[in-house]
């Protein structure tokens, strides 16, 4: 299995796509700087901005977890879920 920080950086890969767009969205209404770093795009929104709450960040690390330790069915779940949170959002 894959070391958890290549397990992480594979799962903001996965994510990237959303997490763009909600920070997108974010940056055009709230004049945030320019990023393109999923991680960081994450922790502005929620660490430093406050714009979203933590537990995207604390999901990111459950969803890596479960990866790493091969549980594939709730890494999959995981993962859809936390990609469909988005979407969601976005479209509201």
């Amino acid at each position: 299995m894959e070391s958890y920080n290549e397990a992480l950086q594979m799962i903001y890969s996965q994510v990237a796509p959303e997490v763009n767009e909600l920070y997108e969205y974010y940056r055009e209404k709230n004049n945030l700087p320019e990023e393109t770093d999923t991680e960081r795009q994450l922790e502005i929104l929620a660490m430093e901005k406050k714009y979203i709450s933590r537990t995207y960040i604390a999901d990111i690390g459950l969803i890596v977890d479960y990866y790493v330790r091969g549980m594939t069915s709730r890494y999959e779940s995981c993962l859809q879920n936390f990609k469909n949170r988005i979407r969601f959002f976005l479209a509201g």
